[in-house]
């Protein structure tokens, strides 16, 4: 005889005991929303969080998403997986870099006010739960696809007559995902392994190729738009250990590539001036022990690595992308070849969290710690050092630059350690808590080797570039008004610091802080030295559009190549106890469930910014 017994059971719609706000979306809903299947698309379906990206249907792309709410910073939202930090150290920790897969994520967590103390920033806070496998084979699959058939063209004769010729336009945007998991021993070991591609092919506003790329006057062929093309890749596996009844062990690793051609391209910026963007390194892997000590305590300890090797380089496909980049003055667009330094810029970031909650019918006690740390490094290399500036094809300028040179900075430690207590006695519930941050960077001792401009340089080490230490309290209260679970009230006041890894750091690097461009005039002659553009010039003989160094006049600034730092920190603010900018967020709001599945949540939130850094200007007066 078989009885099959079905237990079901609902959340209830007010929570009655926790101030942190937090709102989960599940695989389903994530699979339903006509977006980008990213954190950033996806956590605007919340209430009060806004996205620096406006995506419509999957145009968005994988570009430095970032997410704020309630007054708060883009610099200060928080992105983990699994609880460790996904960062990529260039961008400090307003940006990512690693593509997640939603073919392998269970639900992605959106903290978004009254931010526990288990993290320094006070922004939106996002945790991606992976899954895990089980006992059962199951696997899915997804396919995502727009071309330029599905949208409309907004480009009419107003337009026309302004000089508008083309708009933001979608090509095509995929999306194809499989994924699979089951045992692979029952009750011991399970796995589970996702495998996505995904991208876009977009038509920029007004951008196009040149007719002639080899000259220096730009002149379009408007039957070739600009188009910007991403490709990203994205291949995970989970494996999970359960290794006895109490003690769970789980590995992840996320191998994610991306290219972007004609990455920046804008009206001022053409198909040949905008860089590729290659991410052939990017990947995530991360380590998790759990341990249920007894049936009221818990002990969780991961680990985690972020590595990418990502670069600004030329154009790929453009006829003209090793030719000297040119920038017209006059018309105010860059066009041939990417104008700006190529660049290598290679990050670790390590990550580290451990923690102990002991849980019992009238309190939730949770002691831990946070670390992240390691380096980056900014390889500038010498294509190219030159550029020119001309006046409607005109020669006139060149910039030149100081490349190549090597920028190390170190993230030494971003330490935090807290403590957080829910104490429920009857109707109301306290949370309270407290955390400690430390943070510190260096600058190591760096050389760069002589270039086409400037000769050998050599700089020592800076250390403690800063050396800050906080601590913030964070306290909240929760009342069931009538004892019923239908009606909460809810009061928090939190102090959070700004969330940064080698940000300062960089600033003060004096390879940064070095004039590492400036400008020389120059007038191209032919073989007789007469200008080449001049109007009663008739012998074209040996005219090359190409600068030569008897053509060029004297360095617009002569402190070229020498560290010349204009603004100079106090050292009062890069040392010492709350430093740090910070933010204190109050929050109040009512919770009424108003039938079995409708509640209705009214909140307001009031934060204040302190620590603002300012520039005194010592050569004029107040």
């Amino acid at each position: 005889l078989e009885e099959t017994i079905v237990v079901s059971g609902a959340s209830p719609l007010v929570d009655t005991q926790n101030v942190v706000k937090r709102n989960v979306v599940q695989k389903d809903q994530i699979d339903a929303m006509p977006t980008s299947k990213n954190w950033s698309t996806i956590g605007v379906m919340t209430v009060g969080v806004f996205s620096n990206q406006s995506d419509v249907g999957g145009s968005a792309g994988e570009h430095q998403n970032q997410l704020k709410a309630h007054g708060g910073s883009f610099n200060d939202r928080i992105v983990q997986l699994d609880g460790l930090m996904l960062a990529n150290m260039a961008c400090a920790y307003s940006c990512t870099g690693l593509s997640t897969n939603d073919a392998s994520t269970q639900e992605l967590s959106y903290e978004f006010g009254a931010i526990s103390a288990e993290t320094a920033g006070g922004g939106v806070r996002v945790n991606i739960i992976p899954k895990e496998g089980g006992n059962r084979f199951s696997g899915s699959g997804f396919f995502n696809f727009a071309n330029s058939a599905m949208q409309g063209n907004n480009i009419g004769a107003a337009l026309r007559s302004q000089g508008i010729l083309t708009s933001d336009s979608i090509e095509n945007i995929y999306d194809a995902s499989g994924a699979y998991g089951g045992p692979l021993k029952e009750d011991k070991l399970w796995f589970w392994t996702a495998h996505r591609y995904w991208g876009y092919e977009q038509i920029r506003t007004n951008t196009f190729e040149e007719l002639n790329p080899f000259d220096l006057k730009f002149e379009a062929d408007t039957t070739k738009p600009g188009t910007e093309i991403q490709k990203n890749k994205s291949s995970d596996m989970r494996l999970t250990w359960q290794m006895s009844p109490k003690n769970r062990l789980s590995v992840y690793y996320n191998w994610a590539p991306r290219t972007t051609d004609n990455w920046g391209l804008g009206s001022t910026v053409q198909p040949g001036a905008a860089q590729f963007q290659n991410i052939p390194l990017s990947h995530f892997e991360t380590g998790t022990f759990r341990s249920t000590l007894t049936s009221k305590m818990l002990f969780e300890a991961a680990m985690g690595n972020m590595t990418q090797n990502w670069t600004r380089e030329a154009a790929r496909n453009s006829p003209s992308s090793q030719l000297l980049p040119v920038t017209d003055q006059l018309l105010g667009i860059r066009f041939r070849a990417y104008d700006l330094a190529y660049s290598q810029n290679i990050t670790s970031l390590r990550s580290y969290r451990s923690s102990l909650s002991y849980v019992t019918g009238s309190h939730a006690f949770k002691v831990g710690m946070t670390l992240a740390e390691g380096p980056a490094t900014t390889i500038n290399t010498q294509n190219f050092d030159t550029a020119l500036i001309v006046r409607n094809g005109v020669p006139f300028q060149v910039t030149v630059r100081t490349t190549p040179y090597t920028a190390r900075e170190r993230l030494v430690a971003d330490l935090g350690i807290y403590a957080q207590d829910s104490w429920t006695v009857k109707r109301l519930t306290v949370n309270a808590g407290v955390r400690f941050d430390y943070l510190n960077n260096r600058v190591d001792a760096q050389t760069a080797p002589g270039g086409t401009w400037i000769g050998p340089r050599s700089f020592d080490a800076l250390n403690n570039v800063p050396n800050w230490k906080d601590i913030g309290p964070r306290f909240g209260m929760a009342y069931d008004l009538f004892g019923n679970g239908k009606t909460a009230i809810k009061a928090s006041l939190s102090r959070y610091i700004e969330t940064s890894t080698v940000g300062t750091a960089r600033l003060l690097n004096p390879l940064n802080t070095t004039v590492n461009n400036t400008t020389r005039t120059w007038q191209d002659r032919n073989s007789l030295g007469q200008d080449c553009y001049a109007a009663a010039t008739t012998v074209k003989t040996g005219c090359d559009d190409i600068p030569q160094l008897s053509e060029l006049g004297p360095l617009a600034n002569t402190s070229f190549g020498q560290v010349n730092v204009a603004t100079q920190y106090d050292p009062d603010t890069l040392n010492g106890w709350f430093k740090r900018r910070n933010n204190w967020e109050f929050s109040t709001s009512v919770t009424q469930e108003v039938t079995p599945n409708m509640s209705v949540d009214v909140a307001y939130y009031r934060r204040m910014q302190g620590n603002f850094r300012t520039t005194d200007n010592l050569d004029v007066t107040p």
